[in-house]
């Protein structure tokens, strides 16, 4: 009887050990940090919506790159609302175009292993090393986000010659095979196919330096709904870690406070782009 016991417990062990060896943990996820910060438009751009040479000075910009970027949803916002976001994106002087997939988790209290082991319980597609994991890190929040990238030649006319039916059957063709049937397959295969184009929006990177870390400046033309156009401008910067990243967050943090160009507040220059055209 005690060895009948005994091999069961045997038996109980091995398959726990079984389990856990093809189980992702959230300190098996690596990520990178992005910090950003909005930046007060009306203040920072001159009079033909360019980054204003105080600014550039500032931040000893070196170059410049026009980029046009679309979203992909639907009417009723259902990869947005779900935590996902459908980019397309068209750089200059680049020969491809690049299709981006990615899915947010809020971090509540800074507690980022929290939100990684809410992202494997949801769905182990977006952590079976096909996706990248970074923190963005705003005035206000952090999210967590996973993304996985592919490319494809870029046609004559670029972005904006594609047709949305293009746009949307190389959305569909190139999404990362889930043959294990998990939300995201069922969630993309679903509603992409009867998905609508949220753009192009123009934008332009201006790429300087601060303390040798490498700065980006983004001012994005949004359509308003109706007619019109805002302008959004946003700093950003990149760091291995949360400890890596904080000690210069707070000082650009302060710097931009200083000189009366911060906003306090986090850029939803997204949900702007699905509201001018969905």
């Amino acid at each position: 009887m005690a060895k009948s016991k005994l091999f069961k417990m045997f038996v109980m062990v091995m398959a726990i050990v079984v389990l856990s060896a093809g189980a992702v943990f959230a300190d098996d996820i690596d990520y990178t940090v992005e910090v950003k910060f909005l930046l007060d438009s009306s203040k920072v751009l001159d009079g033909e919506n360019q980054l204003n040479k105080d600014l550039q000075d500032m931040f000893v910009v070196e170059k410049t790159n026009n980029r046009v970027v679309l979203y992909v949803d639907n009417p009723e916002r259902v990869f947005n609302n779900g935590g996902w976001t459908n980019r397309i994106r068209e750089k200059e002087g680049k020969k491809n175009i690049e299709i981006t997939y990615k899915k947010r988790y809020a971090i509540k209290d800074g507690d980022v292993a929290a939100a990684i082991e809410q992202a494997i319980k949801d769905d182990p597609i977006i952590t079976d090393g096909r996706f990248e994991a970074e923190v963005d890190w705003s005035y206000d929040k952090m999210t967590l986000s996973f993304s996985s990238e592919t490319k494809i030649s870029k046609p004559e006319g670029g972005l904006k010659g594609m047709s949305q039916e293009d746009l949307v059957g190389n959305l569909l063709e190139n999404m990362p095979k889930d043959e294990g049937g998990w939300m995201f397959a069922k969630l993309h295969s679903k509603n992409i196919p009867e998905a609508r184009i949220a753009g192009p929006v123009d934008y332009v990177r201006y790429t300087g330096s601060y303390k040798e870390v490498e700065i980006d400046i983004e001012v994005w033309k949004v359509p308003e709904k109706g007619s019109g156009f805002s302008y959004v401008t946003e700093l950003s910067f990149e760091g291995d870690s949360l400890e890596d990243a904080a000690p210069l967050r707070e000082e650009v943090m302060n710097l931009l406070d200083e000189q009366g160009i911060l906003v306090h507040e986090s850029s939803l220059k997204t949900n702007m782009i699905l509201d001018a055209y969905l």
